[in-house]
């Protein structure tokens, strides 16, 4: 959650013991804390490092010496002194107060007598580093690496942690302070802070909308209560289902501010239609708002029905975009709940004088007049109008091809992570060397801050420990965090260029730009052994398909668990001679064991304080087998009298899955088009001829695109079916939500359009934005045809007549709800403040999507109404008239 380091002017010694003795304890008394972990800083300690030969020619063993330490530093009760008043506990006192006093400790000899500490060992003080290495800038320090429990809210504990380093500092020693790296809180509250911005200009531009077509500030105000309105409704909705403001549900309710001002200007339009038309007030409200219930129901019903699925497809996606669902439906429901009861309220209070008819009609008039004659055209050329929109789907169609394909967005955060892999059988040393050549470099960049960190290798394992063993010290990890001037995948790849050229063995070295939580750009190929047998050929096999991926551009950071092997040193026990000689196998290998690993025995107090004592065993610098072969385990044997040393080469990772050996392999990928180098992958691997016995299977962003893209295909399916089924009901006609559902490839048109115009990638995001616009655009073409079934059924008109005195009417409220939407979602589409789980692209496909199928609905809708009107006049053998029905005007005869 938060990285910081303690520097100054101090030594690592003093900042470990600050770190470990004031600032841990502090922050861990913090509610929601769950963790605090310290990295680098060194102690001291006193090594008494035993001469193992000068052991067994006086006969004495490592415990013998341990029990000499312990039996001379101790605190013994020796009774108590009776006084008159109270009673006094006596203590015998034996403790070290020097390295001196150490090595005069005698150490009893089993034949009697006693041999100084001295003379059968080195007793000095080492520096260790038991929490690994952390540098600060390139500077020595101590890290802190804080994170929350499971429960906490990660931007109030940050605060609460940011307080207390204030706090603390007041008490650190004058030059010594507290160094934030990095606060994810940060990115989260400015991720919040774009995402309200964003929601906040586009519902003054929604609103701006309504007072342009209307012309009348009260009009304007009725409308803008909704938004407000309906977001603290979906807010108290949010917090009773146990959800929290956060970035999902902060993006759900930003895109809902465009959808929720819709259903009130529904009704506020057909309010002031009446009203203009001379009804008085009370009268207009009624029926104007009666008139559009049932559609501005349906309308709702639908968009938020889309969502219904995206909570049942479950893995990933459902879990990710289950809060912004509910979000947005939350928002929904309020906003038609505001609709059908404040709105009426406020026009009535706000517009009881009446509207000015004269402005609107001079500039609506022209509008409607402008329209009438394109729709006249379409419905007299029918399958001209479908055959041009139907060259444009196909068009629009042809363009996904050329589209990147990606899983999720990059988060934003401008920084980026370089790893420094330990070779096999690499020291710590070796590894910190290369990391601060790595420093060097980033030196040359806009770096606000960098981190250094080895960390988890133990301080007592030494060289010989680190061979018999195979392990080799942690790997260095270096987070940079960039300014906002330079972009961090640039800087990437820049360095990916420079480090085999400047660094020694820098090949290895790895950069991953971004720290995007849920993104995912790797490629992984895990290569199994169907049997034991073919377990030998795993390493082949590993490198194979480490090469094939090593050749494909795009591709980087290619590396395998399998490749990379350690020397190690197997010692093959005699059980014949071991029992000969009197020693068991464990004895043998802790005879060994004790040449690398010290215990703390006891503790001395010096001039520095009171110090721990490691006892271990030398023997002259023991590093390879032969040598180790001399090993003296009794006066007469040696280790290799019961077992031979022999030096192999061992794997550093083991991998099991199944049961089976496995090993992986796997990259990143740092192009844009994520599916195409995935793609590619995935076929220079089928393509290789692997050993028998090899089973390969795929994984990665590969396999997420294809689960997530499936999951979103699923809903987006599920969501038509639902939006069907509530639309038949609405229209009580299996046959007429057929009609609508042909705004959803008019939408695709433009959806697909506004990203390829843009350069934009098609990801979960985009899908997520199609999934919407389900919803979204069957809003308009239902506010049309509900109006038409109208006049069919309770006014007389005929089909014609019906079509085009209903898209003049609802003419206004569509172009006003779909700009209204439109304009609210330009901050998002914009990408401006950032980017975001909630990214442009939603923002760009319900956009692109929501213009054509506006501005395409209102003519091809009414052409495919025409067609089916006349499909079913003939399935049902019913003669068509074309004798028109009486016209009414608005107003008369209004039974709505």
């Amino acid at each position: 959650m938060i990285m910081a380091t303690l520097e100054g002017d101090a030594n690592d010694q003093e900042l470990l013991a600050l770190a470990q003795g004031t600032v841990v304890p502090h922050l861990s008394d913090i509610d929601g804390v769950g963790s605090v972990d310290v990295v680098g800083g060194a102690l001291q300690q006193v090594s008494v490092a035993v001469d193992r030969n000068a052991l067994l020619e006086r006969g004495l063993s490592y415990d013998a010496v341990a029990a000499a330490l312990r039996a001379n530093n101790v605190i013994l009760p020796a009774g108590f002194v009776a006084g008159t008043d109270s009673v006094v506990p006596v203590e015998a006192v034996l403790a070290f107060s020097s390295l001196d006093a150490l090595s005069e400790v005698a150490v009893p000899l089993p034949q009697g007598g006693t041999v100084p500490l001295g003379e059968i060992a080195t007793v000095d003080v080492v520096e260790t580093t038991p929490t690994g290495v952390n540098r600060s800038n390139g500077m020595p320090a101590v890290g802190l690496q804080i994170a929350k429990t499971k429960e906490g809210n990660t931007v109030a504990v940050s605060h609460a942690v940011l307080d207390a380093f204030e706090e603390l500092e007041a008490d650190l020693p004058e030059g010594v302070q507290i160094e934030v790296v990095q606060d994810q809180a940060e990115f989260i509250e400015e991720s919040v802070y774009d995402m309200v911005l964003k929601g906040v200009i586009g519902g003054v531009l929604a609103v701006v909308i309504v007072l342009v077509f209307l012309g009348s500030v009260r009009s304007t105000l009725v409308t803008a209560v909704s938004i407000p309105l309906s977001i603290l409704a979906a807010i108290v909705a949010l917090q009773v289902t146990g959800n929290t403001l956060n970035l999902m549900t902060l993006g759900g309710l930003t895109i809902a501010i465009g959808r929720v001002i819709d259903d009130s200007i529904v009704v506020l339009e057909s309010i002031y239609r009446h009203m203009a038309a001379g009804e008085r007030t009370y009268t207009a409200v009624t029926r104007g708002a009666r008139e559009v219930t049932l559609a501005i129901v349906g309308a709702t019903a639908t968009t938020a029905a889309v969502f219904l699925p995206l909570g049942l497809v479950g893995g990933i996606i459902g879990e990710l975009f289950l809060p912004f669902a509910l979000a947005v439906v939350f928002a929904l429901i309020a906003s038609l709940v505001d609709a059908v009861t404040v709105v009426p309220a406020l026009v009535r209070i706000l517009m009881s004088r009446g509207v000015t008819v004269h402005a609107e009609e001079g500039r609506h008039g022209r509008l409607a007049r402008a329209y009438r004659p394109a729709l006249e055209w379409s419905l007299r050329h029918r399958w001209a109008t479908l055959g041009v929109s139907a060259v444009l789907f196909i068009a629009s169609l042809a363009l996904v091809p050329t589209l990147p394909l990606v899983f999720l967005p990059d988060s934003g955060e401008n920084s980026l992570v370089v790893t420094v892999p330990a070779r096999p059988a690499e020291s710590r040393d070796s590894v910190l060397e290369r990391a601060i050549a790595v420093e060097g470099l980033l030196e040359d960049y806009p770096v606000e801050s960098y981190q250094t960190v080895i960390s988890g290798a133990s301080g007592g394992l030494g060289a010989l420990g680190a061979v018999v063993s195979g392990q080799s010290p942690n790997s260095a990890t270096i987070i940079a965090v960039f300014d906002g001037s330079a972009p961090s995948e640039e800087v990437a790849d820049d360095l990916r260029a420079r480090f085999p050229e400047e660094i020694e063995g820098g090949g290895d070295i790895s950069v991953s730009a971004g720290a995007a939580v849920f993104s995912s750009s790797a490629v992984n190929v895990t290569v199994a052994a169907e049997s034991p047998a073919a377990a030998a050929a795993l390493p082949e096999a590993a490198t194979m398909v480490e090469q094939a991926l090593a050749g494909i551009e795009g591709l980087t950071n290619v590396s395998s668990d399998v490749s990379e092997s350690a020397p190690a040193i197997e010692l093959q026990i005699d059980q014949q001679a071991a029992a000969a000689a009197g020693l068991t196998p464990e004895q043998i290998a802790q005879a060994v064991a004790q040449l690398s690993g010290g215990q703390q025995v006891t503790s001395v107090t010096t001039a520095d304080g009171v110090l721990p004592v490691h006892l271990a065993l030398t023997l002259g610098g023991v590093l390879t087998a032969d040598q180790l072969a001399t090993l003296p385990l009794r006066p007469d044997v040696t280790l290799g009298d019961v077992a031979t040393p022999v030096e192999v080469q061992r794997q550093t990772t083991l991998t099991r899955i199944d049961g089976r050996s496995a090993a992986t392999v796997g990259g990143e990928i740092v192009a844009d088009n994520v599916s195409a180098v995935s793609l590619e992958a995935t076929e220079a691997v089928d393509a290789l001829d692997l050993p028998d016995g090899i089973e390969v299977s795929h994984g990665g962003v590969g396999s997420d695109i294809d689960q997530g893209f499936t999951s979103m295909l699923i809903a987006i399916g599920a969501s038509i079916a639902l939006v069907y089924l509530i639309m038949a009901a609405l229209f009580r006609s299996w046959l007429d939500p057929f009609v609508i559902l042909f705004t959803l490839p008019l939408a695709v048109i433009g959806a697909i359009a506004g990203l390829w115009v843009t350069s934009s990638s098609l990801s979960i995001n985009a899908m997520l934005g199609m999934l919407m616009l389900v919803g979204i655009v069957v809003t308009n073409a239902i506010v049309m045809l509900e109006y038409v079934t109208i006049l069919r059924r309770e006014r007389g008109y005929d089909v014609h007549q019906a079509l085009v005195e209903g898209g003049q009417t609802r003419l206004r409220p569509v172009l006003m709800t779909a700009l209204a939407t439109m304009l609210a979602l330009i901050p998002l589409a914009a990408g401006f403040g950032g980017s975001g789980l909630i990214s442009a692209e939603l923002g760009r496909v319900v956009i692109g999507g929501l213009f054509t199928s506006t501005f395409l609905t209102l003519l091809v809708v009414p052409v495919v109404y025409s067609l089916m009107d006349g499909l079913k006049r003939r399935f049902a053998r019913v003669p068509r008239t074309d004798e028109p029905s009486q016209r009414l005007t608005l107003g008369e005869g209004d039974r709505s």
